[in-house]
């Protein structure tokens, strides 16, 4: 059974710790259908232009996550998959995402390559799993969610830190999601 935890920040906490202890909303996915709800809740809210890094143990969560903000996209179902070897994916949906995995990219010069800056400048939303690796080259990042193993039940704690003032609008937006609010 997949379960999470949704903190989502008005300030720039830094780990796990500095979170929770923040003014935050917090929600818990109790399984997998909580968690694509979660998924495409964040992606209904997404608004041209915006920046998503990802970032988490491998096998944490980060493509399915991923696929289910797609959802909100309005991209169809099936077509995210994990782009580990081909770097980046475009998808057509309410707005465009372009769908990145750093995890293989060994020096910041590869990045430049991928034009990601023009892909937020042209109003596209820009995902970027294992974004820590590559955060120097990336355009300013909206929204920060972390995936971290918080129990010996290996259940993701998903924190989602605010980082601009378009995340914060996103964030009120997902605050009427009271299904999930964690009491």
């Amino acid at each position: 059974m997949l379960r999470g935890r949704l903190s989502i920040c008005r300030s720039e906490a830094t780990s796990t710790k500095d979170a929770m202890s923040s003014q935050n909303l917090l929600l818990e996915t109790k399984d997998e259908q909580q968690t694509e709800q979660l998924g495409f809740a964040i992606g209904r809210c997404l608004v041209p232009g915006m920046t998503l890094a990802l970032d988490g143990e491998l096998g944490a969560g980060k493509t399915r996550l991923t696929q289910a903000i797609a959802i909100g996209l309005d991209v169809p179902a099936g077509q995210v998959n994990s782009p580990t070897f081909t770097l980046c994916v475009p998808h057509a949906g309410r707005l465009a995402l372009l769908h990145v995995d750093a995890y293989r990219i060994a020096q910041l010069e590869e990045v430049d390559e991928l034009d990601l800056d023009e892909w937020v400048e042209t109003g596209g939303v820009l995902i970027v799993e294992w974004a820590q690796r590559i955060s120097p080259a990336l355009p300013p990042v909206d929204l920060e969610i972390e995936i971290e193993t918080v129990s010996v039940y290996l259940t993701p704690c998903i924190i989602v830190l605010c980082s601009s003032t378009r995340s914060e609008e996103h964030t009120s937006e997902l605050q009427s999601h009271s299904d999930l609010v964690c009491r």
